[in-house]
């Protein structure tokens, strides 16, 4: 109620209600207004455009980076060559990669050791196996590619160290498992 009474007390003050006046708007005014948002939205899609074109230059040369230094990193994991004569009993005709890398690495462990590999033999119907003879060692090692190279490489000359203390002279020697290492 108090609301009505104000505003017919404003009424009554002799007060008329009238709208300010529109402007008129010209058709110049609304041609340069169209061009201004059409500008503004060809210069937000310019630099949508430019953002998108670096974001993708961007991942282009990280994209190339990590490929090429995955290849560095290849050719350097392939530093090591296989010097050793490597006969394989199932007689295929290549191994493996990984067989490689694993004779490659276990062939300077050993050299870091001291010893020089001679032979490799992959025993037939094994997948995992191999019979390794050293230089001046009239024995051999069975070792098992499941192991890494450093850890077959000490139980192997521990083994060598052990036997030549005991003046005992094998067919061969076991270090396919971890710490332990059985002679024959």
């Amino acid at each position: 109620m108090r609301g009505r009474k104000k505003r017919s007390e404003g009424m009554k003050l002799g007060r008329t209600i009238v709208a300010e006046r529109e402007y008129a708007e010209s058709e110049q005014d609304r041609l340069t207004a169209r061009k201004r948002a059409r500008r503004k939205k060809g210069m937000s899609f310019f630099v949508l455009l430019l953002m998108l074109g670096t974001l993708g230059l961007l991942m282009y040369i990280g994209f190339r980076q990590l490929t090429d230094r995955i290849e560095n990193n290849a050719e350097e994991g392939m530093k090591y060559v296989i010097r050793a004569e490597v006969i394989d009993e199932n007689q295929r005709e290549k191994i493996s990669i990984r067989m490689e890398e694993y004779i490659a690495l276990l062939e300077q462990d050993f050299r870091d050791a001291g010893y020089v590999v001679t032979r490799v033999v992959l025993p037939a119907n094994t997948s995992r196996e191999l019979y390794v003879s050293l230089e001046g060692i009239n024995w051999y090692f069975k070792i098992n590619m499941d192991r890494g190279t450093a850890m077959s490489v000490e139980d192997a000359v521990r083994m060598m160290r052990y036997l030549e203390g005991k003046e005992v002279t094998p067919e061969y020697v076991d270090v396919r498992v971890e710490g332990k290492g059985y002679y024959r």
